[in-house]
């Protein structure tokens, strides 16, 4: 494995900046080791808008200036599979037969039919993964669909709202002191409380999708998600952890906390946001025989606002 290489892949597969495009499917494969690094570097510019933001923007507007920010940096990429998968989950699917009656009446005559979708669903000649039920299957054609439905909808809503929410209650507790206040020996990372949150919590939900990946099936014989488990190394979802929690003690230093003051702080909302993503995937792993790139966006949206909710939970409790 080239580190510089799978990195830049990482950075130019998880967010908007040119860099690691063309990489070659072994490369992309193991870059999933550098997701939380690119998680990081996702938080550091929500918290360096944050900062330069907090004197001059109301806390509520600020928030969810963050909270757009943040998802444009990833090009809505998770939002996307969020949706999907919540589209998925909400559907009623008795059968197979009833999902292709209301798809046809829907001026869709393909859509319920996995045969006839074949060229849309899946590169030519692919096959269907073998074992997947009825409703599996359908489950997987409606991912597959652009457009977004009402269950999707409403997770997106749902999912933007909450995070805008966690958000200005991190501002509102944990607010910026002026910059000439700040002692020196605080200057690297000045009001913890703030920062960190800000810094780490795409650290941790970009490492249950790793496990993820490594460690259930994909019930699609292509894909984005493929690309990644058939060149993933067996270490790697522990490299990826052990990425993860090497930024996470290390950004606990730069800021100043004591040596049992990260176990108190950080880590509960880090579980909280890889137990979450986990959780994800299990779940849609029942509904689809398997986890999909969509599933893994699903569960870093989740896994974010995971880490979020708890961190703001506990600063509310004292």
């Amino acid at each position: 494995m080239n580190p510089v290489k799978s990195f830049l892949a990482a950075l130019g597969f998880l967010t908007r900046l040119p860099v690691g495009h063309g990489a070659s499917p072994a490369v992309l494969g193991r870059a999933g080791v550098f997701f939380p690094l690119a998680g990081l570097l996702m938080g550091a510019v929500t918290a360096g808008a944050a900062w330069l933001g907090a004197d001059h923007v109301p806390p509520l507007l600020l928030a969810a200036s963050l909270a757009g920010l943040h998802s444009l940096l990833s090009g809505g990429l998770h939002l996307d599979g969020l949706a999907d998968c919540f589209d998925a989950l909400g559907a009623r699917i008795p059968g197979v037969e009833p999902r292709k009656a209301e798809n046809q009446m829907a001026g869709n005559p393909v859509a319920g039919n996995p045969e006839a979708a074949k060229p849309e669903l899946r590169p030519q000649g692919a096959p269907h993964p073998p074992g997947l039920r009825p409703d599996q299957l359908a489950r997987l054609e409606i991912m597959r669909d652009s457009r977004i439905g009402t269950y999707g909808a409403a997770a997106l809503v749902w999912v933007v709202l909450a995070k805008t929410a966690a958000l200005y209650s991190l501002l509102e507790g944990n607010p910026l002191p002026a910059t000439g206040g700040i002692a020196p020996d605080n200057l690297v990372i000045a009001q913890a409380g703030f920062v960190i949150p800000l810094l780490l919590f795409p650290v941790a939900a970009r490492v249950a999708p790793v496990m993820l990946l490594a460690w259930l099936p994909n019930p699609r014989p292509f894909g984005l998600g493929r690309v990644f488990q058939d060149h993933m190394g067996r270490m790697d979802p522990w490299c990826s952890a052990g990425v993860a929690l090497f930024a996470t003690a290390g950004i606990g230093v730069l800021a100043g906390l004591e040596w049992l003051e990260p176990a108190a702080k950080i880590w509960p909302s880090f579980l909280a946001a890889v137990g979450v993503g986990l959780a994800v995937g299990w779940i849609w792993k029942d509904r689809l025989g398997g986890v999909t790139g969509d599933v893994c966006g699903a569960a870093i949206e989740l896994g974010e606002l995971a880490f979020l909710t708890v961190w703001v939970s506990r600063m509310a409790a004292g």
